[in-house]
């Protein structure tokens, strides 16, 4: 209908959901931890529909909102990112795999006073995350 919504990705590790034929990978939150709505119409997507990050093979990347399911259509929109969007980085791993297991993921949070800040983080195939800090 060509009416502006608002989305949101509340999940900062984004995981790979499909590759298409037509040469984009499409990369949704862990714990399909997003939303989309319109002020009116309120939420704009149903179950089995995606928000996220696609990346084409050429190497252009644009926010995307897959909401077919709610329209009842094949309905895929993007859109450009904006440098005032949050900044990423596509990390590579092999920690992310089918089988269902944890992910186990470290993040360096800085060093003060000479003693390093590290976060570590437990993702579960459900979405669910345990975090911990510790500073060495």
């Amino acid at each position: 209908m060509g009416m502006p919504f608002s989305f949101s990705i509340d999940s900062d590790l984004l995981v790979l959901k499909r590759s298409a034929s037509d040469g984009w990978e499409y990369f949704v939150p862990a714990g399909q931890k997003f939303s989309a709505s319109h002020g009116l119409l309120g939420s704009v997507i149903r179950e089995g529909d995606t928000v996220g990050l696609r990346i084409h093979s050429s190497g252009r990347q644009e926010w995307f909102v897959d909401n077919s399911q709610h329209n009842g259509y094949q309905t895929i929109l993007s859109r450009k990112i904006k440098k005032k969007d949050p900044a990423f980085v596509k990390i590579m791993t092999s920690a992310v795999n089918s089988s269902g297991s944890n992910i186990d993921r470290l993040v360096y949070l800085g060093a003060t006073n000479n003693l390093a800040k590290i976060r570590h983080e437990q993702i579960r195939p459900n979405g669910s995350t345990t975090r911990d800090e510790f500073t060495f």
